[in-house]
C-alpha cells in the first residue's frame, strides 16, 4: 500500500473529512505515525464533520435557531451529549423562549390549550411552555372551573363503578389528573377507597381492608385469599359480595359466553392431554347458530347458575341448563369437527355413550313403561 500520508495535499483533504484515527485504521499505520507526519508538515486537525454536533460552526448555528433537544434527536444523541459539545466549544446556549416568532404566534392562537398538549406540539419542556405564555400575557386558565358540573359527577360515577380510570376522565376533559382531584375535593365528592387502606393489628396482621367496588372497610373475612409471588396473603381488592354481582352481571352477558367456554374446555383439554384446535370465534359462531339454547332440549342457556346455585357451589352437581362444550367422538379432541355445544343435562346424558347403547336402552325403556 502507498503510504499517502506522507503526502501534504493528500493529508491536508482528509483531514477535513476524517479524524486521524479513521486515518490510521484505512491507511494500517499507528496514530502516532499519523500526528507525527501533520505536526511536520504544520496542519491544523480539522476533523469534525461540516454537518455534525461536533463542528463548533454548525453548532453555534443550529443552537440559534433550536434548544439542545431538538438538536440531540436530530443527531441520535443525548442531550448531554449536546450539552458538553457546547460546553468545549464555549457555545452559548440560546433560549428557545427568545427566537421563535412563529411558536409565539401559535401560543396566541391557541391561549385556551392544555399545557401538556402544546408542550408535545412545539417539542418543548411544559416549563418552558409556561415561561413563554407568562412572557406574552397568557394567564394560566384555571381548568376545573370550567368543567361541567354534572357531567363530571357522571364520568365519577363511572369511576366508582370501575366503568373506566382516573386517566379516562383526564383524557375526556383534556386536563391533567391532580386536576380531576381538585375538581373532585371542590364538589366534596368522598376520594374511593384505594387498595392500600389497611388495618392491622398488634401483630401486624390484617384486620380489616377496603373494598374497591363497594367502598366499605370490612372485616378481612369478606375478602378471598390471593398471594403474591412472595408467597404473602395480601387478600383480593373487591369483597364476596361485589365480585359475586360482578361475576354474574358478567355471565349473563351472551358476549362473553364465548371465552367462558372456550377457557373451561381448554383446561379440560391439557388435564385429559388431548388435542385441542378451537378459537373463541369458532365458538361463538356456534352459539349464534343455535340461538344461544340447548340443540338438545331448547331451553336457553343460564350461564349465571354457577354462581347463583348453591349446590354447584357446596360441590354436589352441576347447573343443568349452563352450556357446555362436548367432543363429538370421545378422546378425539376439542377440533372444530369434533366439538358439539348443548347443556350440561345433555352432556352428562351422552356421556361417553354410543348410539347403539342408546338406541337399546330406549328400547329397553320402553319395553318396561
Amino acid at each position: 500500500m502507498d503510504k499517502l500520508y506522507k503526502d501534504k495535499e493528500w493529508l491536508e483533504k482528509e483531514l477535513i473529512q476524517k479524524s486521524p484515527t479513521q486515518i490510521t485504521k484505512e491507511q494500517g499505520v499507528g496514530l502516532h505515525t499519523i500526528c507525527r507526519w501533520i505536526k511536520k508538515f504544520g496542519l491544523k486537525i480539522e476533523y469534525h464533520r461540516n454537518n455534525t454536533y461536533q463542528n463548533k460552526k454548525w453548532l453555534e448555528k443550529e443552537t440559534k435557531i433550536k434548544h439542545f433537544k431538538q438538536i440531540a434527536q436530530e443527531c441520535n444523541v443525548s442531550t448531554a451529549t449536546i450539552s458538553l459539545w457546547a460546553n468545549r466549544f464555549k457555545v452559548q446556549r440560546v433560549s428557545p423562549l427568545q427566537y421563535s416568532a412563529r411558536d409565539k404566534q401559535y401560543l396566541l392562537d391557541h391561549p385556551d390549550t392544555n399545557v401538556k398538549i402544546l408542550a408535545k406540539k412545539l417539542n418543548r419542556s411544559i416549563q418552558s411552555i409556561c415561561q413563554q405564555r407568562s412572557r406574552l400575557g397568557i394567564h394560566k386558565i384555571i381548568v376545573r372551573l370550567i368543567l361541567d358540573n354534572d357531567q363530571f359527577i357522571k364520568m365519577w360515577n363511572l369511576y366508582v363503578k370501575r366503568e373506566c380510570t382516573k386517566r379516562d376522565i383526564a383524557n375526556y376533559f383534556q386536563c391533567s389528573m391532580a386536576t380531576i382531584d381538585a375538581k373532585r375535593r371542590e364538589l366534596k365528592i368522598p376520594q374511593k377507597i384505594a387498595k392500600s387502606d389497611i388495618k392491622r393489628d398488634k401483630n401486624n396482621n390484617i384486620v380489616k381492608k377496603g373494598c374497591c367496588k363497594c367502598n366499605k372497610l370490612l372485616l378481612i373475612s369478606n375478602f378471598c385469599d390471593k398471594y403474591n409471588k412472595y408467597g404473602n396473603n395480601v387478600y383480593n381488592n373487591i369483597c364476596k359480595k361485589c365480585a359475586t354481582q360482578y361475576q354474574i352481571k358478567y355471565r349473563r352477558n351472551k358476549n362473553n359466553w364465548a371465552k367462558l367456554l372456550y377457557l373451561k374446555a381448554k383446561k379440560r383439554a391439557k388435564k385429559k392431554n388431548v388435542k385441542f384446535s378451537l378459537t373463541i370465534d369458532d365458538i361463538q359462531a356456534r352459539l349464534e347458530q343455535q340461538g344461544y339454547q340447548c340443540p338438545v332440549f331448547n331451553i336457553p342457556y343460564e350461564m349465571d347458575k354457577y354462581i347463583t346455585d348453591n349446590k354447584f357451589r357446596k360441590g354436589l352437581s352441576r347447573p343443568q341448563k349452563s352450556a357446555s362444550i362436548d367432543e363429538t367422538i370421545p378422546n378425539k379432541g376439542y377440533t372444530q369437527n369434533n366439538f358439539d355445544i348443548m347443556s350440561n343435562r345433555a352432556n352428562d346424558l351422552k356421556k361417553d355413550g354410543t348410539l347403539d347403547e342408546f338406541e337399546a336402552l330406549v328400547k329397553y325403556l320402553r319395553v318396561k313403561k
